[in-house]
């Protein structure tokens, strides 16, 4: 399914509740550059199988709610950029996001200028390799990463770059 929407510039509302995407392995960039898309349910999507969640809402920046409590990460290994410039999402449930097989998480929050209640607290770290520009331009005002394990880390330049907001940044445990 990678791709499968990629470019809908002004589609504002898509109705994808009965997709059957239990046997998916690969959903990168599905929801690509749907800049005017302000209403989506993903609620019911098997993420299982899943290993690739790359650019799934890139520029989706007119979405202002995105649920994705039911999604199951346990196999997932990219999720680079998937909430890339989601400008208007404010709330976002990943805590429950299962990342012991995430190597990259580059640019998985770029310019979330409206993002301010986020939970990073069961994310694991252990097999990131890439988090560059992971927080970049994000209006966060408070961050706790104390619970991140970077020794495997290789890139991780501007991950908070210009967060002019963040006033409060817990990176005890980062090497």
């Amino acid at each position: 399914m990678s791709g499968l929407f990629s470019g809908y510039k002004l589609l504002t509302s898509l109705n994808v509740s009965n997709f059957n995407t239990k046997n998916v392995n690969n959903i990168s960039g599905i929801f690509y550059y749907f800049k005017a898309l302000n209403n989506l349910d993903v609620n019911n999507f098997d993420t299982s199988n899943i290993t690739n969640m790359s650019d799934m809402f890139y520029n989706c920046k007119s979405l202002n709610n995105l649920e994705i409590i039911n999604f199951n990460t346990k196999n997932v290994v990219n999720m680079s950029a998937m909430f890339y410039n989601c400008k208007k999402i404010k709330i976002l449930d990943v805590n429950h996001f299962d990342t012991k097989n995430v190597n990259n998480m580059s640019s998985m929050f770029y310019n979330c200028t409206s993002l301010n209640n986020v939970n990073f607290s069961n994310f694991d770290t252990t097999n990131v390799i890439n988090m560059c520009g992971m927080f970049y331009n994000c209006s966060l005002n408070y961050l706790d990463v104390s619970n991140f394990v970077t020794s495997n880390v290789i890139y991780r330049s501007a991950m908070f770059y210009n967060c002019k907001f963040l006033n409060n940044l817990n990176i005890s445990n980062l090497i």
